[in-house]
């Protein structure tokens, strides 16, 4: 433990990086990074599952990890480089535990250590990974930005904006309740302003926050609070999407005019397997929940109508979600726009589904276990 203050007292005295004191003046040269606290943290007896560019994964035995989403992991931390324009500078230990205990604080669904290692279960995998990314930036800047940067770049929907000036300065636990908020103005920050400015705005600020944080970010930002506000107010989406929902997809070509046939083996040690299916926070498929493994594929729909999705064996699930080019959207057009969601299945084996020209993503899961044949028919549904 003595250890650890030593170590961060070559960058900055323990009260300013700890505990976010402001006062610390020309004695906070640059932030402490989790670069510069490497090797704090002890690794676990969890052997290492997948090695991907940046990534060692490490998944316990009670878990698992289907070699497509150890990739899709990669691409996500690829992703957040090429977005925010941050060099790459180190491998990031992942573990995917039976349990939490011991590893993250009491209550805490996944946790990235002092020196970035990850902890976390799959289902928090892609909001942990972005949480290593940015602790090259800083440890621990003020939580609104934080899990606001997290959140932002996650798997959900944003939709819930709230008055910056309220959250900004928030610290544990009062900030909990703020995630959904710090995302959407964490969103609107980067697209309007870009990635530079909220990483000089992000390294500067002290991570149990305070006022100090609003004076950051209209330095910063050359604007006063309220003017900033304003501007969110004024010119943020109702929704941002979640990037990343369709890249990357491969295309299902129509075996005859919109008829496809899509057969494949799903086999969790392959790399177009992918598992266990977290897309959404209510992730619990009608069939297996998380314990998942799945395929996708984009179809093509070129004309409005009913379309029968047949199954050849009834417990396959399925999951659809239109695609589109844009990032953001109006509040009529999520009311319109069918953005994920599950087909129930049937006695019969077949649901019929009302869909509008445009590409659909298409989700194919069965339950994990060994490699399972999967056979899935779509075409016009016949007139009732």
């Amino acid at each position: 433990m003595y250890g650890f203050w030593l170590r961060l007292a070559r960058f900055v005295p323990p009260f300013c990086l700890v505990w976010g004191a402001t006062g610390c003046g020309d004695d906070v040269e640059v932030p402490v990074t989790c670069v510069d606290l490497a090797g704090l943290t002890t690794p676990p007896d969890i052997p290492l599952t997948y090695a991907t560019e940046h990534l060692d994964i490490h998944v316990a035995e009670s878990r698992f990890l289907c070699a497509g989403s150890a990739d899709d992991y990669e691409q996500h931390y690829r992703f957040m480089d090429d977005l925010l324009d941050m060099p790459l500078t180190r491998r990031v230990p992942v573990y995917i535990p039976s349990t939490l205990k011991g590893y993250c604080g009491r209550g805490a669904a996944s946790c990235v250590t002092f020196d970035g290692v990850v902890f976390s279960f799959q289902t928090h995998m892609y909001h942990e990974l972005i949480h290593a990314f940015a602790c090259e930036w800083r440890y621990g800047s003020a939580l609104a930005l934080t899990e606001g940067l997290a959140v932002a770049f996650d798997k959900e929907v944003l939709v819930t904006r709230g008055d910056p000036r309220e959250f900004l300065p928030l610290g544990h636990p009062e900030i909990r309740g703020y995630y959904p908020e710090s995302g959407h103005f964490v969103r609107w920050l980067i697209e309007e302003y870009g990635p530079e400015a909220f990483r000089i705005a992000y390294s500067q600020s002290p991570r149990l926050a305070g006022p100090i944080v609003v004076d950051i970010l209209s330095d910063t930002y050359a604007q006063d609070i309220d003017r900033l506000a304003e501007n969110y107010f004024d010119s943020a989406a109702y929704a941002y999407l979640p990037l990343r929902r369709c890249d990357g997809v491969p295309v299902l070509e129509p075996s005859s005019p919109q008829h496809w046939e899509f057969s494949t083996t799903l086999d969790c040690e392959s790399s177009d397997t992918y598992g266990p299916w977290t897309r959404a926070d209510n992730q619990k498929d009608i069939i297996f929940g998380a314990d998942s493994m799945y395929q996708s594929v984009l179809i093509n729909i070129d004309a409005e109508g009913s379309y029968r999705f047949q199954r050849g064996v009834r417990e396959t699930g399925i999951w659809i979600e239109r695609c589109t080019e844009a990032t953001s959207l109006s509040e009529a057009e999520v009311d319109v726009l069918p953005l994920l969601r599950s087909m129930f299945p049937t006695l019969q084996g077949y649901t019929d589904v009302e869909l509008t020209p445009g590409i659909y993503r298409l989700d194919f899961l069965r339950e994990h276990g060994p490699p399972v044949d999967v056979h899935v028919s779509i075409e016009p549904a016949p007139d009732n």
